[in-house]
């Protein structure tokens, strides 16, 4: 266990060593998604789970095999509680936010309108595009830097000029880390941050498989 479990847990991860996982951690669901990682050993599986009126997307996933730790499991916990408000912000239900943020192809984002800062950012970005969210949270632009060369002017008229309330959507390309492109779809709208500060508020999802079978 990393230090970050002291936030969540409040104790040293010290005292956690060789102790159950499903015992350790607060989620129920736990037990059962290590079963499916069991059955399915090349399968994530993904839940969103709650604890304390925080909100997590908990991850079990296979580690690679070492010398004597066969079997090994690792479990990702990430708190989502912030991103799943921009999704509620967007209009959509509590069921289909969970399952957003619990997909490894959709992007939650917000950004500052005037200049394209991000203020936040779901970790699917690094399934979906390969980047790493701390890399690309507070820079200016961030999002539409990473759109294909061609379709940003398509991403501008997404951002600009939203009026509250409003909903945008449109289909273009991106350009993930690794130099490959990807087709996603992203909606807009334009909701309140911290200090009734307006940020445009983004849902990206990678409809790269959905083009192909289409064409």
């Amino acid at each position: 266990a990393n230090r970050a479990v002291i936030d969540m847990l409040g104790r040293d991860p010290g005292l956690l060593y060789r102790r159950p996982a499903s015992e350790v951690l607060p989620f129920p669901a736990l037990s059962d998604m290590i079963a499916q990682s069991l059955a399915d050993p090349a399968r994530r599986v993904i839940e969103i789970v709650h604890h304390k009126a925080r909100q997590y997307r908990l991850t079990v996933m296979v580690l690679e095999a070492r010398a004597g730790h066969r079997n090994q499991r690792g479990i990702l916990n990430e708190d989502v509680t912030d991103v799943m408000g921009l999704a509620r912000d967007m209009g959509r239900q509590d069921a289909e936010v969970e399952a957003i943020i619990a997909s490894t192809r959709a992007v939650v984002w917000a950004a500052r309108p005037e200049c394209g800062t991000m203020v936040s950012l779901s970790r699917a970005v690094v399934d979906v595009l390969g980047h790493r969210d701390v890399a690309l949270l507070g820079r200016s632009n961030a999002m539409e830097e990473l759109v294909h060369p061609e379709d940003r002017p398509l991403f501008r008229a997404l951002v600009d000029g939203l009026a509250m309330g409003e909903r945008r959507e449109a289909e273009h390309r991106m350009a993930r880390a690794d130099g490959s492109v990807i087709w996603v779809r992203t909606i807009t709208s334009l909701g309140r941050g911290a200090g009734d500060e307006p940020h445009v508020l983004g849902f990206t999802l990678d409809i790269s498989e959905l083009r192909a079978a289409q064409e």
